[in-house]
């Protein structure tokens, strides 16, 4: 889940100066939450808002923090460097609708044009939505054009920054998810923010529909995808912030609550077996990707 989801985030280009607490979004997923199952499930606030100085930005990240994830450490200028990683469950009205958490920081070393560069934005897309991928059922991700998203009437008031991204991947080998998201993108001088959720309008879309289908090997050991059913009932946001110490290193926070279905696993814990290993490949390779192909002490 999380490696196509984070992709998506790097797909949207930069936007122009503004401050990300206009982001409508981000603002709803804050205040109202997103709806899981009959119940709101509420993001929290970033770990590091702007305007913050060194030891304020210390300060707040030092609240991530325990004794295997000390803040020195996370702040090294390594590809291994340790990331702090939280899974968790919420409650909601339906039992066969729960709610999941997974909140993600890490540190890594480069510029915000680096990480909003449509050069960076596709090489990461393309490894990052590879992992969940088939030869059979292969992912696929991007934005819709202005001509689609004028066919659907959407281009009423649609802010500059406000996109729609859609995305198909696989999920274990057990569920195959398809959704598109309104996205808003904000950028600041010390942060960039994507904050985005499943669009209700594309429920019943001809081509982008909100659904997942149960996945299967045939008889020939293919992986097939069975009966498609709607899916509602997830969001994220991510955030880099640029950090007035040490010199390059920006704080990346990511946070996000999505709706489980009961038949995805049939009550295995998969997520929380899988997540990590994911997270740590998908962190390490960012940190690859932005400090460029050479290795160096970055490796370390």
């Amino acid at each position: 889940m999380l490696p196509s989801w984070f992709a998506l985030a790097c797909l949207l280009p930069a936007a122009g100066p503004a401050d990300a607490r206009d982001n409508p979004v981000l603002n709803d997923l804050l205040n109202q939450g997103v709806t899981i199952g009959g119940t709101a499930i509420k993001l929290p606030p970033p770990t590091l808002a702007d305007g913050l100085g060194a030891k304020e930005q210390r300060a707040a990240m030092e609240q991530i923090t325990d004794a295997s994830h000390p803040l020195d450490r996370l702040l090294r200028r390594a590809v291994v460097a340790p990331f702090v990683l939280k899974l968790s469950s919420e409650s909601t009205d339906s039992a066969n609708e729960p709610a999941r958490r997974v909140d993600l920081w890490f540190v890594v070393y480069g510029t915000l044009e680096d990480v909003a560069s449509q050069d960076f934005a596709n090489r990461w897309s393309d490894m990052a939505g590879g992992k969940d991928s088939s030869d059979d059922l292969p992912a696929r991700s991007g934005e819709l054009t202005a001509e689609e998203i004028a066919e659907r009437k959407l281009d009423q008031g649609l802010g500059e920054d406000e996109h729609f991204l859609f995305s198909t991947s696989n999920l274990f080998e057990r569920a195959r998810i398809s959704a598109t998201r309104q996205a808003v993108v904000t950028k600041t001088d010390e942060s960039l923010l994507v904050a985005a959720r499943v669009d209700s309008r594309f429920d019943n879309d001809s081509e982008y529909s909100n659904h997942w289908q149960p996945l299967a090997r045939d008889k020939a050991g293919k992986l097939a995808a069975g009966k498609a059913q709607p899916y509602a009932g997830a969001a994220f946001y991510a955030k880099v912030t640029k950090l007035a110490e040490p010199a390059g290193a920006l704080f990346v926070e990511y946070h996000q609550a999505f709706n489980e279905p009961k038949d995805w696993f049939h009550g295995a814990n998969l997520l929380r077996s899988k997540l990590p290993i994911l997270a740590q490949d998908s962190v390490r390779e960012f940190r690859r990707r932005l400090a460029g192909e050479g290795k160096g002490d970055n490796e370390k």
